[in-house]
């Protein structure tokens, strides 16, 4: 899904091909092969996301709104 990278990149997520058994394939034989390596995959998609709440998008709307004020 093309708007997930814009959220998440190779660091915090594990992409495959929509589609693409192979390509899903290959994605979990990766992540099977370094578990602990993933697991900071997760660390990330957790910083990343949290850049994208409700709260935060209000903090950038509010500053916006007071910067132009």
């Amino acid at each position: 899904v093309p708007s997930l990278r814009e959220v998440l990149d190779d660091s915090s997520a594990l992409f495959f091909e929509s589609g693409n058994v192979q390509s899903l394939t290959s994605a979990l034989h990766k992540y099977f092969a370094e578990p602990n390596a993933y697991t900071q995959l997760g660390v990330n998609a957790q910083k990343a996301v949290q850049e994208f709440s409700w709260k935060k998008r209000a903090e950038r709307i509010q500053k916006l709104i007071v910067d132009i004020a």
